[in-house]
């Protein structure tokens, strides 16, 4: 009986090990893809600025309005 609780506690610390490096794996995961997307956002900024897309956008003969949105509904 006092075998199976020290069985028991050494498997819950295993899982509890397992769950923490899981979770440092998917932050660290997180960090990575953050920091690649933000250099990958500011190189294309700088190519390119958001004020140049938006003129880009709103001179296409498809686009409409926020304005023009709610007044349909």
């Amino acid at each position: 009986m006092e075998r199976a609780m020290k069985i028991r506690k050494k498997i819950a610390k295993l899982c509890l090990l397992l769950l923490a490096a899981g979770i440092c794996l998917l932050a660290a995961a997180g960090i990575v893809l953050g920091v690649e997307g933000y250099a990958l956002y500011k190189n294309g900024v700088e190519e390119s600025p958001v004020a140049e897309k938006l003129r880009e956008a709103q001179e296409d003969e498809d686009f409409v309005p926020f304005e023009k949105l709610l007044s349909g509904m």
